[in-house]
C-alpha cells in the first residue's frame, strides 16, 4: 500500500510539471452519453477536480458524488483508469486498479472498521476470485495500520463516517 501512495503522490506532484491543464469539471448525463462541463452544482452533479485533457478528466484527480461517495486516483478520457481509491460515507473503501470506471485487476475491499473484507481479482467491477497480496491483514492479535489511523482520528475528535474523518485518515496514510 505504501508503494501505491508513493506513486499517487508522484503523479499528483508531477502532473503540473508536464503542462497538463488542471481545473474543476461537473459531470452531466445526456441522451448522447456523459458530458463534462466547467459549471455545475456539486449537490446535483458529480464534481471532478484535477488534471484535464480535451475537456475530460485525465491524469490524477478527485471525484465527489452527491451521495457522499468519493474517488481519487488516475483518470483517462473522463473515467477512473489506473490506480485509485473509492471511499464511501460509511468508511468502507476499495483500493486497486480501475479501467473505464470499473475495478479491473487486483483490488482490496475494506470494511468501515478498516479490516479487509476481501482482496483479489475484479473484472468490469465484478469480483472474480480471491488473491492475497497484502503485507498484513487485520487480526485479533493486533490492529492494522488503517485501524490505528482511524483510532487516532477518533481520539483527536473527528467523527467516523464524516468527510473530515476520512480526510484525517487519508492524510495519516499518506505520511506512512
Amino acid at each position: 500500500m505504501k508503494h501505491l501512495l508513493i506513486i499517487i503522490s508522484i503523479l499528483l506532484l508531477s502532473s503540473p510539471l508536464f503542462g497538463q491543464e488542471t481545473g474543476v469539471l461537473y459531470r452531466y448525463k445526456t441522451s448522447s452519453g456523459i458530458k463534462w462541463k466547467t459549471f455545475g452544482n456539486e449537490k446535483v452533479q458529480p464534481k471532478y477536480k484535477g488534471g484535464i485533457k480535451n475537456g475530460k478528466p485525465n491524469g490524477f484527480g478527485f471525484q465527489t458524488y452527491k451521495n457522499g461517495n468519493k474517488y481519487f486516483g488516475e483518470h483517462k478520457n473522463g473515467f477512473p483508469n489506473g490506480q485509485g481509491r473509492s471511499i464511501y460515507p460509511d468508511g468502507s473503501m476499495y483500493l486497486g486498479e480501475y479501467k473505464n470506471g470499473k475495478l479491473n485487476g487486483y483490488a482490496i475491499q475494506y470494511n468501515a472498521d478498516g479490516s479487509i473484507y476481501r482482496e483479489g481479482i475484479f473484472k468490469d467491477g465484478e469480483f472474480l476470485y480471491e488473491e492475497k497480496r497484502s503485507e498484513s491483514t487485520s487480526s485479533s492479535s493486533g490492529n492494522s495500520e488503517l485501524d490505528n489511523h482511524k483510532e487516532f482520528c477518533k481520539e483527536i475528535g473527528f467523527i467516523p463516517g464524516t468527510e473530515k474523518f476520512g480526510d484525517c485518515v487519508m492524510k495519516l496514510m499518506d505520511k506512512d
